[in-house]
């Protein structure tokens, strides 16, 4: 995930110049500035749209073309939420396409890694074809010449990420960590957050393998932010501080949170404002969905009113979106403490957690994250 929207712009000026260079049909041109329009309105559908009616557009009229796969790419990255066949048809393209370019290596990996991170937030339960397309990056970097770049760091890290949700810690461990030494030592000037999404997923490693100190000094790491690359409210911020926040209850509770402050857990910004937040009188467990063929977790975020009760839910983060509504059901029932004369206005707002599912096979194991 690196930050595509400067990239994003600048591929919007680029085909803005080649339609006035090239003489684009208006069959291609037209929806393109449909398209520009709605994006600066802010119409996301309409975006999507015409985006999708201009590569469209571009694949009949101008075939293999440099605009075809500049316009693909456009549509693939315009539309997060739905993952349907056209939607990889156009990542494809983009990638196929971005040999094109004058800059052919950079842009072809660049968007076989957002290929890559889209496959792997819509298609759980492909490993095998998760795994190829990693390849298929890695045979990128061979053909440029781009081994040793932040491109592939990102690579190992993508890779050690599915490694840590298919249950494989070790494996994935090595990945991330030779992912996050190759981006440290890589002198391309890219600026990335995949660092963040590394560190955050080694802890959760280090957190599976009951090393909760050390996970909570990961989570802690990536909740500073300390390089101030990532936006405060970023999902890898918010995670890690959820997950830091849990941690750190955890030590307060069996009486070790003096030795975990001695070790250098902190209490750093954002912990400052969550301090004289309500206190959990009574957690009911969510109920494992039907659907569920693994373990999985949801971070939430909520309100509590001035009695105890929640509300206003919301997802912040989740392993499966089939762990989502039995999160929310299951928050729904909780009690917290009533608000107290010493709370600071607002300190009820915005409260984070972590609902768990662990499920277990027949002889007793747990089964790793979806």
């Amino acid at each position: 995930m690196r930050f595509y929207i400067s990239v994003f712009i600048l591929l919007v000026l680029n085909i803005a110049t080649m339609a006035y260079a090239q003489k684009l049909p208006n069959e291609v041109l037209e929806p393109y500035k449909q398209y520009r329009a709605a994006l600066k309105s802010g119409d996301k559908d309409a975006a999507v749209k015409h985006a999708k009616k201009a590569w469209k557009s571009a694949e009949k009229h101008l075939g293999d073309h440099v605009t075809t796969g500049d316009l693909a790419s456009n549509y693939a990255l315009s539309d997060n939420e739905d993952w349907s066949r056209d939607r990889q048809r156009a990542y494809e393209r983009a990638v196929a396409l971005a040999s094109l370019h004058e800059d052919a290596g950079k842009r072809s990996i660049e968007r076989q890694v957002q290929y890559i991170e889209a496959f792997a937030s819509n298609e759980v339960g492909k490993p095998d074809q998760f795994i190829a397309k990693i390849n298929d990056g890695f045979s990128i970097l061979d053909k440029f010449g781009l081994r040793g770049s932040t491109f592939e760091g990102e690579l190992y890290i993508l890779r050690g990420v599915h490694r840590t949700r298919r249950g494989a810690d070790k494996s994935a461990l090595e990945d991330i960590e030779k992912g996050l030494g190759i981006i440290e030592n890589s002198d391309d000037g890219l600026i990335s957050a995949y660092p963040y999404m590394g560190k955050l997923y080694r802890a959760d490693v280090l957190r599976n393998d009951n090393k909760d100190l050390d996970a909570a000094l990961a989570y802690q790491e990536v909740m500073q932010n300390v390089e101030g690359i990532l936006p405060a409210d970023h999902p890898y911020v918010s995670k890690a501080f959820s997950n830091w926040m849990a941690l750190r209850f955890e030590f307060e509770q069996d009486g070790t949170l003096e030795d975990a402050e001695q070790a250098g857990l902190c209490e750093c910004w954002p912990y400052e404002n969550y301090k004289s937040k309500a206190y959990p009188k009574k957690r009911i467990p969510p109920r494992m969905p039907r659907a569920a063929n693994g373990s999985g977790y949801v971070q939430v975020l909520f309100d509590v009113t001035d009695d105890g009760k929640t509300e206003n839910i919301r997802i912040l983060d989740s392993s499966h979106k089939v762990f989502e509504r039995p999160a929310i059901q299951s928050v729904e029932k909780w009690i917290y403490t009533e608000r107290s004369e010493e709370e600071d206005e607002g300190s009820r707002s915005d409260v984070t957690s972590r609902v768990t599912f662990v499920l277990m096979d027949g002889r007793g194991n747990v089964l790793p994250n979806h």
